[in-house]
């Protein structure tokens, strides 16, 4: 079954169709958009049918898919899955709105309330401002303002799990990962890692070698691009209380771990005079 007059140009489903051949051919197209053997929350599910489609009736697809044997779930509702049977393709690099970003950030402090979501918000701000300011330097689009918000919204995403070191990375990584969004997820695997290490980590291990050695295999085949380099840069700038200053945060963090790697600091202020450089402006003026 063609779906090309059921969705538009960037694979959005725009509408539900009558025939019932079509409703299958649809239902069968978003299934490839869910990751077989993963858990979803009902939320989860939910956001995934949002992004791919335009109608505005994502419970309605929910229960269709149910319906048609693609998505299983819990007696409860409150967990969903693929069907055993389905053998979906993989999911594409789609990107979240800033409102879908919004959204799971709350969702996400919601069960983990904390300082994360302030910090969170502080890095999405100057991360859009920083896009802006490279953009006009540069005289083009060199970077997207709005995903550079989404990534600094989202880069912590995994402390949604509870209080946690580096399993926040895992978690956050795979998390996006499921949700179709692999650029997004890039970003929490690589924004604690400006050396592209592990061995700096500052904080616990508080995975299972199995999980580590995954983190670390991921890591090392990650090519950094501008945006990896900016979320790391204000992850490290950005506080909860709104305070802005790299050597100030790095030396608090220094102060309540006893210690902060000389090449991690050093890196930090590298990468501070690379986006100095690309938007010729001062680093605080422009957050």
């Amino acid at each position: 079954m063609n779906l090309e007059t059921i969705k538009n140009d960037d694979g959005i489903i725009t509408r539900w169709p009558k025939k019932k051949e079509e409703k299958r051919a649809v239902l069968e197209y978003l299934i490839t958009k869910f990751e077989p053997g993963k858990k979803y929350s009902e939320f989860e599910v939910n956001m995934i049918l949002k992004r791919w489609h335009s109608f505005g009736d994502h419970a309605l697809l929910r229960r269709e898919l149910f319906d048609a044997f693609l998505l299983d779930r819990t007696p409860d509702c409150k967990w969903y899955e693929v069907h055993a049977e389905c053998m979906p393709e993989a999911v594409s690099d789609s990107e979240p709105t800033r409102e879908i970003a919004e959204q799971l950030l709350e969702q996400g402090v919601a069960k983990n309330p904390g300082p994360w979501r302030e910090h969170s918000m502080a890095v999405a701000e100057a991360a859009e401002k920083i896009a802006l300011a490279v953009n006009e330097k540069q005289g083009e689009e060199r970077m997207n303002p709005d995903l550079a918000y989404v990534y600094g919204l989202l880069h912590d995403i995994g402390r949604q799990e509870g209080h946690t070191y580096i399993a926040h990375v895992y978690d956050g990584y795979h998390f996006l990962s499921g949700l179709g969004y692999r650029n997004a997820a890039r970003i929490c695997l690589t924004h604690s890692f400006n050396l592209q290490t592990t061995d700096d980590y500052i904080g616990k291990i508080d995975i299972s070698d199995e999980k580590f050695a995954e983190l670390k295999s991921l890591l090392e085949a990650v090519e950094f691009d501008d945006y990896d380099r900016l979320i790391q840069l204000l992850d490290s700038t950005c506080a909860a209380d709104g305070t802005k200053n790299l050597e100030a945060r790095m030396g608090d963090v220094k102060a309540r771990y006893g210690y902060y790697p000389e090449a991690k600091w050093n890196k930090n202020f590298e990468l501070k005079e690379y986006f100095e450089k690309l938007a010729g402006r001062d680093f605080y003026d422009m957050i």
